[in-house]
């Protein structure tokens, strides 16, 4: 079991999501901080196919040649998963500074993404 927080330094991620840049916009880093060293990550799931237990598991959203794993983020966000490593965050055009995620995945209110270069090279 990991934390979070620890997952995020891992895996060089930015934490990315509307609780997590609303509480960083409004100075309370030291909170934001706290939370995600409390936010215990049991399972990596890549395969929404899957999905065991969505209260513990960081899906991670792989890219390659034949299939997107963000494709099933929002499935898998309606089954209860609230935490997910992406190279791109939903709704956020791939030209678009990674300040503006936390707007960008307002339709994924208690979501937090782990953005990263590639999903793949955190992973391992």
């Amino acid at each position: 079991m990991l934390s979070l927080a620890q997952i995020a330094r891992d895996a060089q991620a930015e934490l990315v999501g509307v609780n997590f840049s609303a509480a960083a916009r409004s100075g309370e880093a030291a909170d934001l901080a706290a939370r995600a060293e409390r936010w215990n990550i049991e399972e990596l799931l890549t395969d929404s196919r899957h999905l065991r237990r969505s209260d513990v598991c960081l899906f991670v959203a792989i890219k390659t040649d034949k299939n997107d794993g963000h494709r099933y983020i929002t499935e898998l966000y309606d089954k209860g998963v609230r935490t997910f490593m992406v190279s791109q965050v939903p709704g956020e055009a791939s030209t678009t500074s990674a300040g503006a995620g936390g707007q960008a995945s307002a339709s994924f209110p208690d979501a937090v993404f782990l953005k990263t270069d590639n999903t793949l090279a955190a992973l391992q």
